[in-house]
């Protein structure tokens, strides 16, 4: 899962909300 965490911005850019949802859902 570490490839998703190193491209997370690719998808979730700069919007917070995807960024928690990423982190709290991953």
């Amino acid at each position: 899962m570490k490839d998703i965490i190193n491209t997370r911005c690719g998808w979730a850019g700069t919007d917070e909300l995807y960024i928690k949802y990423h982190d709290e859902e991953w």
